[in-house]
């Protein structure tokens, strides 16, 4: 690791022989970035240059943060095998993070929420905690086949891109359509990512058109995101579960 980011190793030990905890409201297991979290806590208290890092902050440079998010990602897979680092440089940063490319990552400006509109995004629990890195194992195999990764290559990379930009340009019409599209293919593709219990209301909110879900992190459990252009109704398809409203625009 770049010695840049050394962390102060003896010190964490001891204050975690002392009784040192991380307090955080982010369930484990549940695909909203806990340990993205807890690694930036982590470097942000025992970081060797912690006050430089900090005022080097200040001032982004694509540079500095595609350097930044080399480092936390290696720390990260100690946590899970293979991290991209984008969950807890999102953390530092407090900022939306826009990944284009390996060399091209950026910070992003959401569009102004509304609470006067119905479109809304939304976490459903599905009361299944996961273990990502199994989950991670499970699509490097899948995405391993020909098959499928020339679909995924084709289709799934496209789509969330598309979905990504309509969104950030509020091309509402545009943006369901992608989502419709992506969540499609996870609904045939990659069904088993999703809890069994919740397949059929996958596939209705795909029929109906009210709402569309899709995986959040790694699949498997956890949380499953949700778009709808219509909050009350899908309130009411979705009773039986805990649903979370998290931006409304």
């Amino acid at each position: 690791m770049d010695e840049k980011f050394v962390l102060e190793v003896k010190r964490l030990e001891k204050e975690l022989d002392e009784g040192l905890f991380f307090r955080s409201n982010i369930p484990q297991g549940y695909g909203l970035g806990s340990s993205g979290a807890l690694v930036a806590a982590l470097v942000l208290r025992y970081l060797v240059k912690a006050k430089h890092f900090k005022d080097e902050m200040k001032v982004l440079t694509i540079h500095k943060i595609r350097e930044l998010k080399s480092a936390l990602g290696e720390l990260e897979s100690h946590f899970h095998g293979v991290s991209s680092g984008l969950d807890p440089l999102s953390s530092i940063l407090n900022e939306p993070i826009l990944y284009k490319n390996q060399q091209e990552i950026i910070t992003a400006k959401l569009p102004l929420t509304s609470s006067e509109n119905e479109n809304v995004i939304f976490l459903l629990d599905s009361n299944c905690p996961r273990t990502t890195s199994n989950m991670m194992n499970r699509f490097s195999e899948l995405y391993g086949q020909e098959d499928f990764n020339t679909k995924f290559n084709q289709y799934v990379i496209n789509d969330n891109n598309e979905t990504i930009n309509n969104f950030l340009n509020l091309n509402v019409d545009a943006f369901y359509d992608s989502l419709s599209h992506l969540s499609a293919f996870q609904s045939e593709y990659m069904r088993d990512f999703f809890p069994e219990h919740l397949h059929k209301d996958l596939e209705d909110g795909l029929k109906s058109n009210d709402y569309y879900l899709k995986l959040c992190g790694a699949g498997g459990g956890g949380y499953v995101l949700g778009f709808t252009r219509n909050w009350k109704a899908t309130q009411a398809k979705l009773k039986d579960y805990q649903i979370e409203e998290i931006y409304r625009y």
